[in-house]
């Protein structure tokens, strides 16, 4: 009995630490394909998975880091975002292998997901990509340079699949048809 006690209290210990610990940086994507087979991807991006090979050592990243920097180095942040990007993940439409289409960043809140405001602790960027599909499917490969997870989203005009995908590095989604089926 009093060895049982021991590992309960061992595991409310662990929990414990773990309810304290940092967040896990992870990338939460969004495919929006409209009939037109034109999409629009966006991309929560935690800064921590850009400024380090170590994510998880860093704490969440203060929105004041983002809204000190000069208008030349929030240029610098979206490259290194970009390059991060481009790096973690690939597009594939009926198999076949398409290059990221221009990023556009916005700042974020990132504890509620809405533009960064004067009261936000902490700071994402939101990555917004629009493109037009060349194939009947789409896919993401996640590479290992993603260093995280990845949750994927994809919606044909305002129906969203009903099983979000948890994606990890070396992974590729199911195939999401981007045709209405009739």
């Amino acid at each position: 009995m009093m060895i049982a006690m021991r590992w309960i209290a061992l595991f409310l210990l662990c929990l414990v630490t773990v309810a304290r610990a940092h967040t896990v940086p992870s990338l939460t994507v969004e495919a929006v394909f409209q009939p037109d087979h034109s999409y629009t991807l966006r991309i929560n991006v935690d800064p921590r998975l850009f400024l380090s090979d170590q994510p998880t050592s860093l704490p969440p990243v203060e929105a004041d880091w983002y809204r000190t920097q000069s208008p030349d180095q929030v240029k610098q942040t979206e490259q290194r975002a970009t390059d991060y990007l481009k790096k973690a993940i690939g597009l594939l439409f009926a198999t076949k292998p398409t290059d990221l289409p221009a990023i556009a960043f916005k700042p974020m809140d990132g504890a509620t997901n809405e533009p960064l405001k004067a009261e936000s602790k902490e700071v994402h960027l939101l990555a917004e990509m629009q493109g037009t599909a060349t194939g009947a499917d789409f896919q993401i490969v996640i590479h290992q340079a993603a260093n995280s997870s990845v949750i994927l989203l994809n919606c044909l005009g305002d129906q969203m699949e009903r099983r979000p995908q948890v994606l990890f590095p070396g992974e590729t989604s199911r195939p999401f048809a981007i045709e209405a089926k009739k």
